[in-house]
């Protein structure tokens, strides 16, 4: 997973960012003009990473993926048993909405559900404001400020590739 995310960073943006393998081993190395550290992600470091990647690759602690169902008392059921755990059951904006794994359903009527279907997953993070800020200066655009939220509190962002995403955390 580590080496995914250096030689995705590294293809990314060729103009600025070239990889190279250190011989005999799984650590990598992307060089630019600038300030080089050691990037740990999953247990593998990577020699000379640069600050900004490792804040955007330290930041996320989980991905919670979001499907839209007809009936949500049918569906959770199945998700329970799939997950092996017990859902969370709210309603936000008009939406009833559980969290079972890694799994956020939801179900209600159509204008309402737009909101929640226009974003293709929920990232989790340890310090909302700060992923925030990093996401923003790596060219993210601010769909929804920070705001509360019955369980934290939430931002919405477009990233500068096209996704748009819930960022959640305290």
């Amino acid at each position: 997973m580590a080496r995914m995310c250096e030689l995705s960073i590294a293809a990314r943006d060729r103009s600025r960012r070239s990889a190279a393998r250190r011989p005999g081993g799984s650590k990598g190395r992307l060089e630019r003009d600038g300030q080089l550290r050691d990037l740990r992600v999953y247990g593998k470091t990577f020699v000379g990473a640069y600050e900004d990647v490792m804040m955007l690759a330290m930041t996320i602690d989980s991905v919670v993926a979001r499907q839209r169902v007809e009936n949500l008392d049918a569906a959770v059921p199945f998700y329970e048993k799939l997950t092996g755990s017990t859902a969370s059951r709210f309603a936000f904006a008009g939406v009833t909405l559980a969290s079972v794994g890694p799994f956020l359903l939801f179900a209600g009527p159509d204008e309402a559900v737009q909101r929640i279907a226009g974003v293709a997953a929920t990232l989790t993070v340890a310090n909302l404001d700060a992923a925030v800020e990093e996401a923003e200066a790596g060219g993210a655009e601010i769909v929804m400020p920070v705001q509360p939220t019955p369980n934290g509190r939430r931002a919405v962002l477009r990233h500068p590739y096209g996704g748009v995403f819930e960022y959640v955390g305290p």
